[in-house]
């Protein structure tokens, strides 16, 4: 029983597998052929996401940096 769910856990979903590696080939070669046009479209990308989700980054790093301070301040009995 604990084989099968092992088995099952490590097949590989052909149907992500597939279209994503596609798209990984796919944005790896236009960075090799044209690297100034995928450089223009990464810069779009990332300064929509800024400016369309800027408060949910800071948001995330000030939560990031309370539960680290949280972590220096734990009780470590081991």
């Amino acid at each position: 029983m604990i084989n099968k769910n092992v088995e099952e856990c490590a097949k590989v979903r052909k149907s992500i597998m597939i279209p994503m590696t596609l798209i990984f080939i796919f944005v790896i070669t236009i960075g090799v052929i044209k690297p100034n046009m995928l450089y223009n479209i990464e810069n779009n990308i990332v300064t929509w996401a800024t400016k369309s989700f800027g408060w949910l980054f800071q948001l995330s790093a000030v939560f990031f940096c309370l539960y680290v301070y949280g972590l220096c301040f734990q009780n470590m009995d081991l």
